[in-house]
């Protein structure tokens, strides 16, 4: 038996959480699906791919007012049928999914030597009064998520508005893409064409990612395709060997694991607490910071790490200000600070908005716990990883402005200042291009105690023009990297 190993031998992994299982069997027992790889083929390997769970299992960069959920009629492989759809707003809404072959049950070895074909799909429609725009890029990628190996890129396309919100299908077959794939990458984004605040945008829905049915051998199915309900079973776990209950748990999701295999018994509690556990999860998804920071200090608390993801991702919220105000405080002059859209386009962004100040010093800051957001002491104080900052800001065409940065590092009392960087670039002159400045800092070999990050910013004009004519703020980030 194997873990999504050779196309000979069938596979079994978890079917259901262990809080569906009930007692006493979920002390002992987990359940299982037994799997003959060919019937699994045809099946869509996208999760939520009609919206009927919200934005669930997709991730997200939402432009203008974000995604959201409406209830529509759409097409269904030709049919008419009453169903949900994703619609976008008036910024580019994007949203994917990476799609581990390899978890799905596909050996490399029948993705290399077979080549099946990889069949993609989305169900896309305009706003019937509005229109839309849409564009849709997939990727065939390898082992380490970062070489291309086949894609498939359409758009942006202008839909038309129609009055009946006809659904049309875009789709792709992935065929004789060569070795090496291992992810499926599916993005897919809309927006509207006349920029009106709501949700008036590209609607999508029945995306799929689809093995076509082709046998692990090349030939046809032996058999007809049939449910994999008809081989759910019960098995006991326990009589297996330490080295391979642990492969089958590091296939379940952490919080399942540390909510409840924890509470299993005392065995699976020191299997889940084990480094080697969470190890296998991060290899299997290129976790590599986590994997660096292990080998500097093994004594880590993985399971909470794991779960919090503290390296490589933006520390503050809201940084683009498309919440308003929220997570930030502030001190206002003049008439405070609002948010509005980029006068240009900067690439990075979350999103399309920023926020404006006015003519008097506006200030605003958020104080990151870095423990909280799932460092530890140790590698703070010992290993020191490096703690990048950056800020974009611009100007209006018609009115100069100032712009100001101070960022501290702070001991566990948040009055202590460890370490700090503070920045106030020249004035940006009256009739400017309006592109945005970058500002970004690395601070490293700090003294040890840090335990906060205080991000502080400001901004005015110059004109002292009633209004909000001062510097526009956008884009801001901390985020946490290891040294490679």
């Amino acid at each position: 038996m194997t873990m999504g190993g050779s196309s000979s031998e069938p596979v079994f992994e978890v079917h259901a959480p262990l809080t569906q299982v009930e007692p006493p069997r979920c002390a002992m027992h987990v359940y299982l699906r037994l799997v003959d790889f060919h019937l699994e083929l045809n099946r869509n390997l996208l999760l939520n791919p009609d919206a009927s769970e919200g934005l669930s299992h997709w991730e997200v960069d939402n432009g203008g007012s974000g995604w959201d959920i409406v209830e529509t009629e759409c097409c269904d492989f030709g049919a008419r049928s009453q169903s949900k759809a994703f619609v976008s707003s008036f910024d580019w809404c994007t949203k994917w999914q990476v799609i581990d072959l390899w978890a799905k049950g596909y050996s490399q070895e029948c993705l290399d030597s077979e080549q099946p074909e990889i069949y993609v799909s989305d169900w896309v429609a305009p706003h019937p009064e509005f229109g839309g725009m849409y564009k849709i890029h997939v990727q065939l990628m390898s082992v380490d998520r970062r070489r291309v190996i086949d894609e498939f890129e359409e758009g942006p396309h202008t839909l038309a508005r129609e009055s009946q919100r006809r659904y049309r299908e875009v789709s792709h077959t992935f065929r004789h893409y060569g070795p090496g794939v291992r992810f499926v990458h599916f993005l897919h984004k809309g927006k509207d064409v006349l920029f009106r605040r709501g949700h008036y945008g590209a609607r999508i829905t029945k995306s799929s990612v689809i093995v076509k049915s082709r046998d692990l051998h090349g030939s046809p199915p032996s058999r007809p395709l049939r449910s994999v309900r008809n081989f759910t079973f019960w098995m006991d776990l326990n009589p297996l060997m330490d080295e391979l209950l642990l492969h089958v748990l590091s296939f379940v999701p952490a919080q399942d694991l540390l909510l409840h295999c924890r509470c299993v018994s005392r065995r699976w509690r020191g299997l889940v607490d084990t480094p080697t556990l969470w190890i296998l999860k991060c290899k299997r998804e290129q976790r590599l910071e986590l994997l660096d920071a292990s080998r500097l200090q093994p004594d880590i608390p993985w399971g909470r790490v794991y779960v919090k993801k503290p390296f490589s991702r933006n520390l503050l919220r809201n940084p683009c200000g498309q919440e308003g105000m929220s997570y930030w405080d502030s001190r206002n002059g003049g008439r405070d600070w609002i948010v509005e859209d980029n006068f240009a386009h900067l690439d990075s962004a979350e999103a399309q908005t920023c926020f404006v100040s006015t003519y008097f010093w506006c200030e605003k800051w958020q104080i990151i716990d870095l423990l909280q957001e799932g460092l530890w002491k140790e590698l703070l104080d010992n290993h020191k990883p490096e703690i990048c900052i950056s800020d974009w800001y611009a100007g209006r065409w018609d009115c100069g402005c100032e712009y100001q940065i101070s960022v501290e590092l702070l001991a566990s009392d948040k009055k202590r200042v460890i370490d700090e960087y503070n920045l106030r670039p020249n004035p940006i002159p009256q009739w400017n291009n309006q592109n945005y400045h970058q500002v970004s800092h690395v601070f490293s070999h700090y003294s040890s105690g840090v335990r906060y990050v205080k991000f502080l910013h400001r901004g005015r004009d110059t004109q002292s023009w009633a209004g909000h004519y001062g510097a526009r703020i956008t884009n801001s980030s901390v985020t946490v990297k290891m040294h490679r």
